[in-house]
């Protein structure tokens, strides 16, 4: 399993990762393991419904600072971990990007080539395909609201 947030700014593909999964793993930003997050493990087991709780944090310019994501499983476990660009100029360019309007995104991906982002992660044990996870997934409860 992988879980990825990526901070994007127009025209840059890659962006800036944060979470678990390979190409987080490639730029060295980790926010935890698979034995905290993944089928059967200790903090969020994702075989159980889990929540997604993330909150865009300002400087005092009222500027973008960076991203605050929480994982919170059914029992009450969290894993919190913080997203930011590599530089001020960087958060102060998607800052304009938010004042100008964006669309959230939440997406569930399958080709036979995902490795650059679960490599390592997806379990070998699992008898049905990457194809047939969709139906193992749900986005609902989506809110969008001022403050935390």
């Amino acid at each position: 399993n992988s879980f990825q947030v990526t901070l994007h700014k127009q025209g840059d593909q890659q962006g800036e990762a944060s979470g678990l999964g390979h190409f987080v793993r490639g730029s060295g930003v980790t926010a935890f393991t698979s034995g905290d997050y993944g089928i059967g493990a200790k903090m969020v087991d994702t075989s159980r419904p889990f929540r997604v709780h993330t909150f865009f944090q300002t400087n005092e310019a009222g500027r973008f600072s960076g991203m605050e994501t929480t994982l919170q499983s059914e029992d009450g476990h969290v894993i919190s971990f913080h997203s930011s660009a590599s530089s001020a100029e960087y958060n102060n360019q998607l800052s304009g990007f938010f004042e100008a309007g964006v669309t959230p995104v939440f997406s569930y991906w399958s080709s036979e080539d995902m490795g650059w982002l679960d490599r390592d992660q997806c379990p070998s044990e699992k008898s049905y395909s990457q194809d047939d996870c969709g139906s193992l997934l749900r986005f609902d409860d989506i809110e969008m609201r001022e403050g935390r």
